[in-house]
C-alpha cells in the first residue's frame, strides 16, 4: 500500500473511532473518559488495558485497537471495530 492511501485509511479509522469514550486501567484505577486525540498523546505501551463505551466493560490490551496501529505495528490474532466488534 504506498504511503498516501495509508495515510488516507489511517485517517478514516480515526474518524471511526473519534466519537467512543476510552478508559485505561493502571494500577487498578481507571481513568477516563478520554477522546482518541487525549488517548494519542498518553505513552501507550501495547499492553496498557483500555476498554471503551461500546465494548460492555471487556478491557484489551492497547496493540488490539485498530486507532492505535500507528502505534503498534505487529500483526496480532484480532483486532476491536469502532462499534466494539472483535474482528478475527
Amino acid at each position: 500500500m504506498c504511503f498516501k492511501r495509508k495515510k488516507k485509511v489511517q485517517e478514516q479509522i480515526s474518524d471511526a473511532f473519534s466519537g467512543i469514550a476510552y478508559y485505561i486501567l493502571i494500577d487498578n484505577t481507571i481513568f477516563g473518559p478520554f477522546s482518541l486525540d487525549e488517548m494519542k498523546q498518553y505513552p501507550l505501551l501495547e499492553d496498557t488495558l483500555i476498554t471503551t463505551n461500546t465494548l460492555d466493560g471487556d478491557w484489551h490490551e492497547a496493540r488490539y485497537f485498530e486507532c492505535f496501529s500507528d502505534l503498534f505495528r505487529n500483526l496480532y490474532e484480532y483486532r476491536i471495530a469502532e462499534d466494539g466488534t472483535i474482528i478475527r
